[in-house]
């Protein structure tokens, strides 16, 4: 055997003592898990809608469509429609206009996620209306957006930013906890009956 390995010029029983290191440090199942939430996330596409910019004005009326359907989606199946979140569904200029951003996910062209950055007049900053579509949920769509969401309260300036949410989000809030947010009061919300849980991050 030793003989053949010579011939092939290549310790063979060393390449294979590497490869089970390897797999020690991460496995195969792993590994393509982790290549896959890459390719996934690499085909998301991040867009911001900017107020006053010249665009094509029915595309701006797709991104607040889109707004709207994406968020009514997950508000009726997990909760009411409450009055603040109507006043912001059927007008999201508004948050444009009191300095925020809404940022859009696309995935083909398609509009499959969006979230917004809403200022108050406190000088506060809320991470607010953040959906992804249910049938493309899983596929780091969700991650993509918080970045950019992160990014962009970075850009403008801003030390902290707050969101709020409920408990029974799990997997928003994990998605939340892994971003380095923490929660810095827990019951009822004044502005949202919804929101037991309020969470911050220091940017």
């Amino acid at each position: 055997v030793q003989e053949v390995v010579d011939y092939g010029g290549v310790d063979i029983l060393a390449a294979v003592e590497g490869i089970e290191q390897g797999l020690a440090v991460q496995s195969l199942s792993e590994r393509v898990s982790r290549h896959r939430a890459e390719r996934l996330m690499n085909a998301v596409t991040i867009v911001e809608f900017v107020a006053g910019e010249e665009r094509d004005v029915a595309m701006g009326e797709v991104y607040a469509e889109a707004f709207k359907t994406l968020n009514l989606e997950w508000l009726e199946k997990y909760f009411e429609l409450e009055p603040v979140d109507r006043e912001v569904l059927w007008h999201p200029q508004a948050l444009l206009e009191g300095g925020g951003a809404l940022l859009f996910a696309e995935v083909g062209g398609e509009v499959v996620g969006t979230c917004a950055l809403q200022c108050h007049e406190d000088g506060g900053c809320e991470l607010t209306k953040m959906a992804v579509t249910e049938v493309c949920q899983g596929r780091q769509i969700g991650k993509r957006l918080l970045r950019a969401a992160l990014d962009r309260a970075r850009a403008m300036g801003l030390e902290t930013l707050f969101l709020v949410t409920n408990s029974s989000l799990t997997a928003a809030l994990n998605l939340y906890r892994k971003h380095g947010f923490r929660v810095t009061s827990c019951g009822q919300h004044d502005k949202y009956a919804r929101g037991d849980l309020t969470m911050e991050l220091a940017l």
